[in-house]
């Protein structure tokens, strides 16, 4: 410990007083001889007696031989006037009884302590407080009027019955308030870094707190009536039983209550960028609420008897299973009530421009709710479209959605009021209900199938007063026009004049638009139409319009050139292709997997058909320059329209005939082809007011004859073969009937499809002789393919009630590129194995096959 004195003052004096008292004396101090230079002789020393064996022993530092750190006490009524007192490590001051630090400089560095006990002051002190140092007062102690600084690390404490006086204290470490301790009238700013507690009983006084730290209330601790200001990067928190009493708040960071903490009477303000909480069992009791930022009250903490303010652009959120109580609530930006929370007793006033919503399971209790003009009240998104509440009284907007409002006492709308909810579901409920006026408007159930003529009630009501909603009703309806009923409490749906192809975008939906039209209004078509908005209209034609028939005859047709293809290969290869041979007759087995893709068009949806198929057969030749074949083959496709919900399932049953004449370089191939189709078709009716099943199984057939003409010759080693093909192809489908979901299925007459295909191309082709007698024959064909008949397939199809129309299938193309690749190995004369790819290839649609051919000669 270091108290500075006026010490070397104090040894000048001395000095003089002896020199003048040896004059007087007669004694002088000035010795005659100079004097020699201090010398320790060996006769000065005194060896200590030792054992002779005994060695030399280190040096060692005794704890007698250090100081302790020095205490110092003020006690009876001592003061330490205007002292510069510096305590460091193992240094203590304490002051006692009455004693006083008076006008002292104290500093504590590490590890210094400075106490005042009993009724002792700091009085007007200033005292700095460092890292790890105490500075702590006890029993009714007071810090006065001094000025403390209680730096990072610092430890500064009120205890007992201690009171921090009108002292002025800046915290940047731990500040604690225990007891039954008070802040008083101290004025105290807790820096970021600090760190204000009060425990016990203690309370904060009755001025003002400036917070960036933390400031933390525990156990039945008290604000008091203290004045804190809470800045942004502040932090206050409430537990346990500990209350903001009489405080006023302005808060700008975060404020906190928790456990079953209360925030009493205490005028709280929290500004834009302030958040307050309320959670566990928390209250806030009789307090005033002025929420210019974000409030929320969770677990199951209740607003009691307050009074809430949320001013414009503000959130007050209550959630889990937090409560309104009594509260008075005064809301001009968004007040929620979500999870199941509930409003119980509370009076809710919405002013302009705010917005009050219920939610999840919420409850709206016996809470009086006013909804003042161009205020919201929104209770669509209850998850049980169930709320009970005690009075409405509405000159804003209701928005009901899909939920049954139910007001225990009474509901009244006036004239500026607006009503909006979604037909057959939301509904007002109570004892008595006053119209004075108001706007309807009214909302579409997406999934609700609405009828003509129907009344759908809107007000549940014994004692229904005042006038009506203006007959003007606002809705999204396409096809019909609501109408208030006789009684104002229903709505009633209208056929208007709006035809159904108005909304039309596409000929196959108009087509369908006009069939509808023709239907009775209570058929479930036509119920689809009225149900739904202009932009539904669209979506609901083409699920309706049973596109798979049509995409599936147009594909079945086109499908059959796997076949065609297949007999058409095998005539090239017995007709100079392959290995020459020695025996007359051989087999075959072609086994294939194909993908097609048609894109669509503007009209009808794109769709993919895929499947496999296998096709075999034996051929003889005469002389070697005829051959004659007989084939048979079954295939299995699957064809899907994705936009359409819809799938057909096609098995297939064939025979060919076919046949091969070669002249010297000239080649010509013919032959004929039957082919019979079961087609299963599955369309999943995905509305949102109607869904279900369509199905229906029907038959047809395919025949078909084509013939070639190529001419053969060789150019640098290669084999080339321009030629020419024409194919007829006729497709007959039997008439069918859809079964599922009553008179929205459709039947189909029996239709035909005819088409001539034109071929022009050239095959390349060259053999390879390898070793231990392989050999192998590659082969490219390019060819340009043209239809010329009809590009869409049309199926005329109808309901049980309707009048026919006429709906178009995915477009073939009326161009295409043949692209077909081949390797052909043979080990011996007798077997041979080809790899196959074959592609056509158009603007609107490409098909893909892969596959594998054996041929066995016997």
């Amino acid at each position: 410990m270091i108290i500075k004195r006026n010490r070397e003052h104090y040894s000048r004096c001395t000095a003089l007083y002896i020199s003048a008292a040896c004059m007087l004396l007669g004694i002088n101090l000035t010795p005659t001889l100079s004097a020699e230079p201090f010398q320790i002789l060996d006769s000065d020393l005194t060896p200590a007696q030792q054992p002779a064996n005994a060695s030399a022993q280190p040096f060692q530092m005794l704890a007698n031989d250090t100081q302790a750190g020095k205490t110092t006490t003020y006690q009876g009524t001592e003061s330490a006037g205007d002292a510069e007192i510096t305590n460091n490590a193992g240094d203590a001051v304490y002051f006692n009884d009455r004693s006083t630090a008076a006008a002292a400089a104290l500093i504590n560095n590490t590890g210094g302590t400075t106490r005042f006990n009993d009724q002792s002051t700091a009085a007007s002190a200033f005292i700095t407080n460092n890292a790890d140092a105490q500075l702590s007062f006890h029993q009714d102690s007071t810090a006065a009027d001094a000025r403390i600084t209680n730096n990072g690390g610092g430890s500064l404490s009120f205890n007992d019955h201690a009171s921090a006086g009108s002292a002025v204290i800046t915290n940047n470490g731990t500040a604690s308030f225990n007891d039954n301790a008070s802040a008083d009238n101290a004025l105290i700013t807790n820096n970021a870094t600090g760190t204000l507690n009060f425990n016990d009983q203690s309370d904060a006084g009755r001025r003002n707190i400036y917070n960036n730290g933390q400031v933390r209330f525990a156990d039945q601790s008290s604000a008091k009536n203290s004045l804190i200001d809470n800045n942004q990067t502040g932090s206050i928190e409430f537990s346990d039983n500990s209350s903001a009493a009489s405080g006023n708040i302005n808060n700008s960071g975060q404020l906190t209550f928790a456990d079953e903490s209360s925030a009493a009477q205490a005028a709280i303000v929290n500004n834009q960028t302030g958040t307050i909480r309320f959670d566990g069992n928390a209250g806030a009791a009789d307090a005033t609420i002025t929420n210019n930022g974000s409030t929320r009250f969770a677990g199951n903490s209740a607003a009691q008897d307050a009074r809430l303010i949320n001013n414009a652009d503000a959130n007050l959120h209550f959630q889990d299973q937090a409560n309104a109580g009594s509260s008075m609530i005064v809301n001009a930006g968004d007040l929620t009530f979500s999870d199941r929370s509930s409003a119980e007793n509370a009076t809710i006033l919405t002013s302009e421009g705010g917005a009050t919503h219920f939610q999840d399971h919420a409850d709206g209790g016996t809470s009086q709710i006013q909804i003042n003009q161009n205020a919201r009240l929104d209770v669509s998104r209850m998850a049980n479209n169930q709320l009970s509440i005690g009075v409405l009284s509405s000159a804003g907007s209701v928005n009901l959605g899909r939920t049954v409002l139910t007001a225990q006492d009474k509901i009244v709308l006036n004239e500026s009021s607006q009503l909006n909810l979604v037909l057959g579901y939301g509904q007002l409920i109570a004892q008595d209900v006053e119209l004075q006026g108001g706007a309807l408007e009214i909302e579409r159930a997406a999934d609700l199938l609405y009828a003509l003529g129907e009344t759908y009630r809107i007000i549940d009501a014994p004692n229904l007063s005042g006038s009506s909603f203006s007959p003007d009703i606002k809705h999204d309806f396409a096809f019909a026009t609501p109408q208030l009923s006789t009684d104002g409490t229903g709505v009633v749906l209208e056929r208007n004049t709006v035809q159904f192809a108005s909304a039309a975008q596409t000929n196959n939906q108009t087509a369908i638009a006009n069939a509808l039209e023709s239907l009775a209004p209570d058929s479930l078509p036509y119920r689809v139409m009225i149900s739904g908005s202009q932009k539904d209209a669209s979506y609901s034609f083409d699920q309706l319009s049973g596109e798979i028939h049509a995409t599936t005859a147009g594909a079945v047709h086109d499908n059959s050139s796997l076949l065609r293809l297949a007999l058409m290969e095998r005539a090239r290869q017995v007709s100079g292709d392959e290995q020459p041979r020695a025996t007359a007759w051989q087999s075959w087995l072609t086994i294939n997997g194909a993908l097609t893709k048609h894109d669509g068009d503007s009209n009808a949806a794109s769709a993919r058909l895929n499947g496999y198929s296998a096709t075999g057969g034996v051929d003889y030749t005469l002389e070697n320059d005829f051959t004659i074949g007989l084939a048979g083959s079954y295939e299995q496709n699957k064809l899907k329209i994705s936009d359409r919900s819809s799938t057909a399932d096609i098995s297939t049953l064939g025979a060919g005939l076919y046949g091969a004449w070669v002249y010297e370089g000239l080649r010509l191939r013919s032959g004929a082809a039957y082919q019979h189709h079961s087609i299963d078709t599955d369309r999943n009716l995905a509305l949102p007011m109607l869904n279900g099943q369509l199905e229906s199984s029907y038959n047809g057939w395919t025949g078909q004859i084509f013939a070639e003409a190529g001419y053969r010759f060789d150019m640098a080693g290669i084999n080339l073969e321009p030629y020419g093909r024409i194919s007829y192809v006729h497709s007959r489908f039997d008439r069918f009937q859809e079964y599922g979901l009553s008179d929205t299925a459709l039947s189909g007459r029996a239709t035909a499809l005819d088409n001539t295909i034109g071929t022009l191309g050239i095959i390349m082709s060259k053999r390879f002789l390898l070793d231990n007698d392989l050999q192998v024959n590659a082969r490219f064909e390019a060819a340009w393919n043209r239809n010329f008949g009809d590009r869409n397939a049309v199926r005329q199809l109808a309901f049980s009630s309707g009048l026919p129309f006429d709906i178009a299938g995915a477009s073939t193309d009326r161009n295409s590129l043949l692209l077909d690749a081949r390797l052909s190995f043979w080990r011996s004369e007798r077997l041979g194995l080809d790899i196959i790819y074959s592609g056509l290839l158009g603007s609107n649609s490409q098909s893909h096959r892969f596959g594998s051919t054996a041929t066995l000669r016997f």
